[in-house]
């Protein structure tokens, strides 16, 4: 739909993402890849995210043809408004969470018969480690795994972050 009518995401969300009155809502909808999120301006707002925010590092700010934000954020630019989203949600128990969403998906990989698994980002701030870690517990793990945790740029201590 966005490439027919050269619409960006932040505009699509905006008009869509309405609560029953027509007031916007913050909108955040992770891409298939996990490689970048798309935002609506409600979003942007909360997060404290306006034009004049440049790109740094992992940091990724998309923008349209005239330098305006465009509502895809990518690398960790998408993780922190993410990060911020899964703050402010009805999911104040992330561990539960995370373990409910990985025992769905283990029991989807077990019915296609899928035996190994690579969780390429594995976010510890979201306690998908945990997740994992408790089904090998409750012995529910039924594919062998490799989990890559998550480094986080914004946290200037590497050697704390490492350790945790």
């Amino acid at each position: 739909y966005i490439r027919q009518t050269g619409e960006n995401p932040k505009d699509v969300l905006d008009r869509v993402v309405v609560d029953d009155n027509g007031k916007p809502l913050p909108a955040i909808m992770l891409e298939e890849t996990s490689h970048s999120v798309w935002v609506n301006s409600e979003a942007l707002r909360e997060a404290g995210i306006d034009e004049d925010v440049q790109n740094f590092g992992a940091n990724i700010y998309m923008r349209d043809s005239q330098g305006k934000l465009n509502g895809i954020l990518l690398e960790n630019a998408g993780i922190e408004i993410m990060e911020l989203a899964l703050n402010v949600t009805k999911y104040p128990d992330l561990a539960e969470y995370a373990y409910n969403g990985l025992r769905y998906g283990l029991e989807t990989l077990a019915r296609m018969g899928i035996t190994s698994a690579v969780d390429a980002r594995s976010y510890w701030t979201r306690q998908h480690d945990s997740a994992w870690e408790r089904a090998l517990r409750n012995n529910v793990l039924s594919v062998k795994a490799i989990l890559s945790l998550w480094a986080y740029p914004q946290y200037t201590d590497d050697l704390a972050q490492i350790k945790e």
